[in-house]
């Protein structure tokens, strides 16, 4: 475990200070007091479980080597992914939801998956309705997609 600029990087591998070939998490000065546990169980595996203000969360890193480099990019976007496919059929799915598809940060999240030859992965399948929508207005009028991973 080390402390740089904010953050504290916790890491499981080889303790020979490359840190090649092992798994990493950072976590801001301002959560670290929530960690309650890290376990590396071996080089290219780690398990850090925080206990922040509303409730555990368990993060995991994984590590394996290949000669193909994938990126996966997943977090709120507080953006929708629309139904919308025209220009993006190979970034956006056929089970994308229609509202507020128009937004700014809407049409910049279908941009950055397109240009990043991305998929947005909710848009590609049909969940049950209540898992679909990750937030809802305050007075329960609006309820949208805006957490996603992309491949």
């Amino acid at each position: 475990m080390i402390n740089v600029g904010g953050y504290t990087y916790y890491w499981s591998g080889h303790s020979n200070g490359h840190h090649l070939q092992e798994v990493a998490i950072a976590i801001s000065s301002r959560l670290q007091p929530s960690v309650v546990e890290v376990t590396p169980v071996n080089e290219r595996i780690m398990v850090l479980r925080l206990n922040p203000a509303f409730g555990f969360m368990s993060l995991i890193a994984v590590y394996t080597p290949s000669n193909v480099e994938i990126f996966v990019f997943l977090g709120d976007f507080n953006a929708v992914s629309g139904c919308d496919r025209a220009g993006y059929e190979m970034s956006v799915g056929p089970h994308g939801l229609v509202a507020d598809a128009g937004s700014e940060n809407s049409l910049i999240f279908r941009d950055f998956a397109k240009s990043q030859k991305s998929r947005i992965s909710g848009s590609w399948y049909q969940p049950s309705d209540p898992h679909h929508l990750m937030w809802y207005s305050d007075a329960g009028n609006a309820a949208k997609e805006i957490d996603h991973i992309t491949r």
